[in-house]
């Protein structure tokens, strides 16, 4: 029995038959006199085997020819048919410009992509774009044309990045791309990378093009940035390899968040067993990122400005801060606890109170301290006259506290080691004011 689709392709075949051959012998003033007198022609579904149109009949007979008169009939075809006709798929999925993208008619490909922008963004069966097929069949100018009229597509990461860099290389196309695209394709795949963990790979791209790591996508992130918010911890780690420290909180990306931001967010939870686990993850990774001195480091994690002044400044009057801060810190946690015994308020707990504030306002004025010292390593060389009305601010919680908290303070230590509230007179004081009080009681009487 005979299938009535079969029987109606049959019937196609016979009828467009003649306009078939004359595209194959390059007849192109036949064929327009023919679709001149049978306008259906342009429309037909199915013009020639394997469901081609007359458009992908024309691109097909176009091999290595740049004829005018072929290219100016395409461009009367094209224009005497809606953009679907031309967004039609043959039986292997391709439309008529993703094979003019495989022969590489430039000319051709830019007629129909002047009637049909969208068709640059019609994948194959395959899950290819025409740009994919260029650079698979090694037609550099086509390729180059495709780049820059493909939009809506991010070409340069994920799977079409890396098709593209790899069909780029097996056509020996790869030394030929050194330009703008080039850059964007690797340092797509190096952001690919980052994301699956791929370190080794990250780490050869860096060795060879250090700058890479500061260049970012269209996020406004860069490697490490895509490595921290991936929880990708080996690829945060050549960090070290590079002097990035200075610039790792710059960056602030589109969203106006930093690495710290980016470092808060949940980790997968299948990549850790429990809540607790996954909570344990995240303050790593947030206390790793946090720490980092002015100026940076160097590959052995040695600070850069080790040996300049304001460097000491800051280290010793951070290390002060701390144990000053952790001392208060004990001290008021030493009240909180405390039995709160009829004893205690005598001097036990006083005595925490006034060390704790005391403390308190070291700490509180070591860490302005520190401030002043960053702010002069970060601001000597571009803003000095910034630096002495931010020290001045950074001035303003000392004092406050001081102002505060003072009156307390000297309360509390006259109280407890002042002469309290009972006079410890001797015996010879006492009876000479008892003698004065009765010699005022006689002279009265």
């Amino acid at each position: 029995m005979i299938n009535s689709d079969d029987q109606g392709e049959d019937e196609y075949y016979a009828r467009y038959w003649p306009l078939y051959r004359m595209i194959e012998k390059n007849d192109w003033l036949g064929v327009e006199d023919f679709v001149t007198n049978d306008p259906d022609a342009l429309t037909a579904k199915t013009f020639a085997p394997g469901s081609k149109t007359i458009f992908h009949a024309i691109v097909e007979s176009l091999v290595d020819v740049e004829s005018d008169d072929a290219t100016c009939l395409l461009d009367k075809l094209a224009s005497k048919v809606d953009q679907q006709t031309l967004a039609r798929l043959d039986e292997h999925g391709h439309t008529a410009l993703y094979q003019c993208a495989g022969k590489g008619n430039l000319r051709a490909l830019k007629v129909l992509v002047k009637y049909n922008p969208d068709l640059t963004t019609i994948r194959s069966k395959g899950d290819h774009l025409p740009v994919h097929n260029a650079a698979y069949k090694g037609h550099k100018d086509t390729f180059r044309y495709l780049l820059e009229v493909t939009h809506g597509v991010d070409i340069y990461s994920g799977n079409d990045g890396a098709r593209v860099l790899s069909y780029l290389i097996d056509a020996n196309l790869y030394g030929a791309m050194w330009h703008k695209s080039h850059w964007m394709l690797w340092n797509a795949l190096m952001r690919l990378a980052a994301r699956l963990g791929i370190h080794e790979f990250v780490n050869e791209f860096i060795m060879a093009y250090n700058r890479t790591a500061n260049v970012l996508n269209e996020d406004g992130r860069n490697v490490f940035d895509v490595a921290v918010l991936h929880c990708r911890e080996k690829v945060f780690n050549l960090i070290h390899r590079v002097n990035f420290t200075t610039d790792l909180f710059s960056t602030e990306g589109n969203s106006g968040n930093n690495i710290l931001h980016l470092a808060a967010k949940l980790v997968p939870s299948s990549e850790v067993a429990g809540a607790a686990l996954q909570m344990q993850r995240e303050l790593q990774w947030f206390k790793d990122i946090s720490f980092t001195v002015p100026g940076g480091s160097d590959s052995r994690g040695i600070p850069n400005l080790l040996h300049e002044k304001s460097f000491m400044v800051f280290a010793i009057s951070d290390m002060l801060a701390l144990f000053s801060s952790i001392t208060s810190v004990l001290m008021f946690l030493g009240i909180l606890t405390s039995r709160y015994a009829e004893d205690d308020f005598l001097v036990s707990l006083p005595r925490k109170l006034i060390i704790g504030l005391v403390a308190l306002f070291f700490s509180i004025a070591n860490m302005m301290v520190a401030f002043g010292a960053t702010v002069h390593i970060s601001l000597s060389n571009k803003w000095n006259l910034l630096i002495i009305p931010i020290a001045l601010v950074g001035c303003v919680p000392v004092t406050l506290f001081a102002l505060l908290q003072f009156p307390l303070l000297l309360d509390m230590y006259s109280s407890t080691y002042g002469r309290g509230i009972i006079i410890d007179s001797s015996w010879r004081e006492l009876a000479s004011c008892d003698l004065v009080a009765k010699g005022s009681y006689k002279t009265r009487l």
